[in-house]
């Protein structure tokens, strides 16, 4: 494969965007109302490369979203999204482009990279997801109060409905963002 030169998008401006809201907010705070404040303080400006991610960030959604009952009567993903090899950058990292497809329209290969991927996706998902609630029980003063319990059982979260439910915690005691932690 030929090296081409690539770029990656610039997640310091992100990073910069959110904790100069955060740091005027305390508590959780909305990414559209991080975005809001953004525009409105001129921090960011729409040129043509954001108009396209926008427009690229909302395809994705909507297609993501687009569901169709197949012959036996399963609601299924009418497009799926695999990533492709396209370049490498200056480091020697291959960058990787995504390509869509429609459910009854696509290859073998392209359905096998796609549901591959989707899998991986959720492995890692399960994770990151099992780390945060362990660093929460381990490092948050409201952890070890309130510590987080998590099982799956993935035959049965897989029915319509989950019979798994979240528990609102009720307490006296107010939040505290925890040790290390920024606001």
């Amino acid at each position: 494969m030929k090296k081409a030169e690539c770029t990656k998008p610039n997640t310091e401006l992100m990073e910069e965007l959110y904790r100069s809201y955060a740091q005027q907010h305390a508590g959780p705070v909305r990414i559209e109302d991080i975005a809001e404040d953004a525009i409105t303080r001129q921090l960011w400006r729409q040129d043509r490369d954001s108009a396209k991610r926008e427009l690229k960030r909302k395809l994705t959604q909507w297609a993501k979203s687009q569901k169709y009952r197949d012959a036996q009567g399963r609601q299924v993903r009418l497009f799926h999204a695999a990533k492709y090899p396209k370049c490498v950058d200056k480091n020697g990292q291959m960058i990787f482009e995504t390509m869509w497809d429609e459910h009854l329209k696509m290859t073998a290969i392209h359905a096998m990279l796609s549901f591959e991927q989707r899998a991986r996706q959720i492995e890692g998902a399960h994770r990151s997801l099992v780390n945060d609630a362990e660093s929460f029980n381990d490092n948050n003063p409201n952890g070890a109060l309130h510590p987080i319990q998590l099982e799956f059982d993935w035959e049965r979260s897989s029915a319509v409905e989950s019979p798994q439910r979240v528990e609102r915690l009720q307490s006296d005691d107010p939040p505290s963002p925890g040790p290390g932690l920024p606001r």
